[in-house]
């Protein structure tokens, strides 16, 4: 019996989490990603640890990411992302995990799902007061998917990367 494959243009738009998506056969290639979404994913989404959005092909999750409140100190961040920062810590929003299933790598998928996040974390920051968009990078191919947006290193690591809020303006103030 082959492998499942997935066509694209059956996947659902990112919602929210909700009981009936399925994620078992779930598989990104990245161990930690997967484990997050089969073990975590629920319980932070119930708590409101996160917030997890979903795109799926029926019920089935195919792509996933999470957002949250976070902050980080204003001495861990670079001087050009500070200068205007008037608050320590500076409060930012988290794309915590970020997952598409490996059967539909080199699709675009990726790059879809990011712009929704951003879209969605954009949106959050004008409401709530969010500076930044953090995220924790895996490895070096995460880390080099995210710099294609605008993100760039803290000072805390390498893969602890940032975007201001600010930087997105153009590309999402109407929404």
């Amino acid at each position: 019996m082959g492998e499942v494959s997935y066509n694209v243009s059956d996947i659902s738009a990112p919602v929210l989490l909700e009981p009936g998506h399925s994620f078992d056969s779930f598989d990104c290639g990245k161990p930690a990603i997967d484990r997050w979404l089969l073990e975590r994913a629920r319980k932070a989404h119930a708590t409101y640890g996160a917030r997890v959005f979903v795109a799926c092909i029926k019920t089935q999750v195919v792509a996933y990411y999470s957002l949250s409140n976070a902050s980080i100190k204003k001495t861990d961040v670079p001087t050009r992302a500070k200068k205007d920062m008037r608050v320590n810590p500076v409060p930012a929003t988290l794309i915590g995990q970020f997952g598409i299933d490996r059967r539909l790598a080199g699709q675009g998928v990726g790059r879809s799902l990011a712009q929704d996040a951003l879209q969605r974390a954009f949106r959050l920051a004008r409401e709530s007061g969010s500076a930044l968009i953090l995220v924790d990078a895996l490895d070096d191919e995460a880390r080099a998917f995210w710099e294609k947006f605008g993100f760039q290193p803290t000072k805390i690591s390498d893969y602890k990367l940032y975007l201001r809020v600010i930087d997105l303006e153009a590309t999402y103030a109407s929404l």
